[in-house]
């Protein structure tokens, strides 16, 4: 029924998934924060199309998903888009 009206299925098989299933039903917008290699903060945004551009470096990137905290460690080469990815696997939120 979901995909045939274009909505979302989220199930739970107990309390814990679906505290998990109300989480992500309810994020509409999904903060992230972006460190340097010296752990000073020069980004901020929220998840979404928009693309922040910024030096070849190493960077950490600190995604808030509702009650979890995902980190990912990005390289930035000069010339190569990087993108990193918020997605739910198992009921699970994870960066890619």
């Amino acid at each position: 029924m979901a995909e045939a009206t274009g909505g979302r299925y989220y199930g739970a098989q107990d309390r814990e998934a679906l505290g998990h299933a109300v989480t992500q039903a309810a994020l509409t917008r999904i903060p992230y924060t972006v460190f340097d290699e010296k752990g000073t903060k020069v980004a901020v945004g929220f998840a979404g199309p928009l693309a922040q551009d910024l030096p070849p470096g190493l960077y950490k990137v600190v995604v808030q998903a509702g009650d979890h905290q995902l980190t990912k460690n990005v390289a930035i080469t000069r010339g190569v888009d990087a993108a990193v990815t918020v997605s739910v696997r198992a009921g699970v939120f994870e960066l890619r």
